[in-house]
């Protein structure tokens, strides 16, 4: 049984290119690579089983299993003498990380380590552009019994980050309404219907109405507090829109492609100063939030002060005509 490496942008993709490569009837065993050491490394890959019997183990984000150079050439020998009843799955998510940043991961030492003669399944692109499309949508279709077209997939991705995994919950709830062994094609209304009550679409949506001054970003806050209060995702969110803006208008390369398409549509108001300023407004708001400078009658009260006078500045911001120069 094969040692195999497998790299993704996103984790439901990840977790699937990874259970397509065990043999029929054999489960992993998971472990998250943060949570291991050499010595349960080991314990787990090193011993073989005495009656032989298939055993395969998954690695999750096996590159934040941090060695020294010792331990290292110690985990090459455990991985070039693996039983031939073991099978090891190590998968790499890379989440926010920018290329550069994957290129310096795939090139160090730790992975070369991990990955030494084993097989490298490399699923980034499929969370990517239409090859996300085309996933979900076959995904939808063979697991779900639901028939979404290419926008109707777009839509989804668009208001979940771009992330397949998160479009998961959704298709799970489109399953439900199909009735019968037969795939069935989804209407915009229903798909509007289900699909808008999801937390996941609410947050974007409050995301995208922040960046565009909207002043229903005051309602979606109070509601989005109410539930699940979620200032570092939106701290980080609109961090991670800011810094692409700042990019598209330096002739950089954005990525994911959805990413690049949405703050497109945003860069005529956002010119480099506004920028500039928007980022300061966020750095000054974290930092306030992290020291507990925000004031309210408890500590989500503050949090959600805080966003609203943020969301209040960006309007304004927005509201405010083009400084020359």
């Amino acid at each position: 049984m094969p040692h195999v490496i497998v790299i993704a942008r996103d984790p439901l993709i990840a977790a699937e290119a990874a259970a397509a490569q065990l043999p029929p009837g054999v489960a992993a065993l998971r472990y998250y690579a943060a949570e291991l050491d050499l010595d349960t490394v080991f314990t787990q890959l090193g011993c073989p089983d005495l009656f032989g019997t298939e055993q395969a183990y998954h690695y999750l984000d096996f590159l934040k299993l941090k060695l020294n150079k010792a331990e290292r050439q110690r985990l090459q020998q455990i991985l070039r003498q693996l039983p031939p009843s073991l099978m090891l799955i190590c998968t790499q998510v890379f989440f926010e990380q920018t290329r550069a940043a994957e290129k310096r991961a795939l090139s160090g030492s730790l992975y070369q380590c991990w990955a030494d003669g084993a097989p490298v399944i490399d699923v980034r692109t499929h969370s990517e552009g239409q090859r996300a499309v085309s996933w979900v949508q076959q995904r939808a279709l063979e697991r779900y019994r639901t028939d979404l077209n290419p926008s109707q997939v777009q839509r989804l991705l668009a208001s979940h980050g771009g992330s397949p995994a998160l479009v998961e919950s959704e298709l799970v709830k489109l399953g439900t309404l199909v009735a019968g062994d037969k795939p069935q094609r989804i209407s915009d209304r229903t798909l509007a219907a289900v699909a808008g009550k999801s937390p996941g679409v609410r947050f974007y949506e409050l995301v995208d109405a922040i960046m565009g001054g909207d002043e229903y970003a005051q309602e979606l806050l109070i509601e989005l507090y109410r539930t699940t209060p979620e200032t570092s995702r939106l701290v980080g969110e609109l961090t991670r829109r800011l810094l692409g803006l700042r990019a598209l208008v330096y002739g950089e390369t954005v990525q994911p492609p959805y990413l690049a398409q949405q703050l497109a549509r945003l860069r005529r108001r956002w010119h480099p100063p506004r920028i500039d300023t928007a980022l300061t407004l966020l750095a000054r708001l974290e930092h306030d939030w992290k020291s507990g400078c925000l004031v309210g009658a408890t500590s989500v009260d503050a949090e959600l002060a805080g966003m609203q006078l943020f969301s209040r500045d960006i309007a304004k911001l927005l509201s405010e005509p083009p400084r020359s120069g």
